[in-house]
């Protein structure tokens, strides 16, 4: 296996190239929708492979993906060669049905990620974590927000490239070489803003959208206000992870790329925790750790050996 030591930019927008020629298709998920505490719903997509099993692997995706994303897909496609069942979260108003609330999904939203372990039977008696980018975030601070309420039946969780200080990823992703991402979000999140408008006019609108620049601009207007948050400073302190890391105590692995260009200095934390491995690449860009195979000849994606070794171990 030959890592690729590539441009970040190539790691990072390549896989999602490969992935829409690839064309996923359904491949054989169960939706199942459950309340949310809140009275909202979410969607998630149960990859059951082996009824014998007892072991179940949530994952979940990054900001503004869904159970359809390659990394999600092929993450399950990989822990099923070992007969490890998945669940795919869609996290609210992206499973392609829009949420009943006004608040929306964030990145600290760790109650919605409660109601999905609490909604998952009994009969699987070991679940792994993994969360992608935003989703990492989620799975971190809520082991560590709380450690005593924490599930009991959770083994092993990771984190691929999660952005554990939101206002340094915000400051990454504003920089001129990183402003085709951050017109994307940009982009996308106005799609639901607009849908939101039509389900609660006069209380949220796209008026002037195009003056929004940055995450600090969408999080001041939007995300901060729907959520209960003061202001976007707000919701990045409350929301990051990296302030709850030492309390883990459930067997956790952090995977990101020092060449990430979604994550800032503060998202590489040293941390003393002897519950977390730290695993830090010098290439990989976002969610995509690509390398070349030289006995099959073909790609692969080293988070996902990582994710399958680290939960069999």
């Amino acid at each position: 296996m030959i890592p690729l030591r590539t441009n970040p930019h190539f790691q990072t927008i390549f896989p999602i190239l490969l992935a829409k020629i690839s064309n996923h298709k359904d491949f054989g998920f169960k939706r199942i929708t459950i309340d949310t505490s809140d009275g909202d719903f979410i969607d998630l997509d149960y990859f059951l492979v082996d009824s014998r099993s007892t072991q179940i692997a949530v994952l979940i995706h990054g900001l503004e993906g869904s159970s359809k994303d390659a990394y999600m897909i092929n993450t399950a496609k990989t822990l099923a060669s070992k007969s490890i069942n998945s669940v795919l979260v869609n996290l609210r108003s992206c499973s392609g049905r829009l949420n009943k609330h006004l608040a929306t999904y964030h990145s600290g939203k760790t109650e919605d990620l409660r109601d999905i372990l609490a909604s998952i039977d009994n009969y699987f008696s070991e679940v792994y974590l993994v969360g992608f980018s935003i989703g990492g975030n989620i799975v971190l601070k809520y082991l560590g927000e709380d450690f005593r309420q924490v599930d009991p039946r959770i083994k092993k969780a990771i984190a691929i490239c999660p952005p554990v200080n939101l206002k340094s990823s915000a400051e990454a992703l504003s920089r001129p070489n990183t402003k085709i991402y951050m017109n994307n979000f940009l982009s996308n999140l106005r799609r639901k803003i607009r849908r939101k408008q039509k389900m609660f006019p006069g209380l949220i609108n796209d008026n002037n959208y195009f003056q929004l620049k940055n995450f600090f601009d969408y999080d001041n207007r939007y995300t901060a206000p729907l959520n209960g948050f003061v202001d976007a400073h707000d919701y990045w302190q409350q929301a990051s992870s990296d302030q709850y890391l030492e309390n883990i105590k459930v067997k956790t692995v952090i995977l990101s790329a020092l060449d990430d260009p979604f994550l800032g200095p503060e998202c590489f934390p040293e941390i003393q925790n002897s519950h977390i491995q730290c695993v830090y690449t010098p290439h990989g860009g976002h969610l995509g750790f690509m390398a070349f195979d030289n006995k099959q000849l073909k790609l692969r994606f080293l988070y996902q050996d990582l994710i399958l070794s680290f939960f069999l171990d």
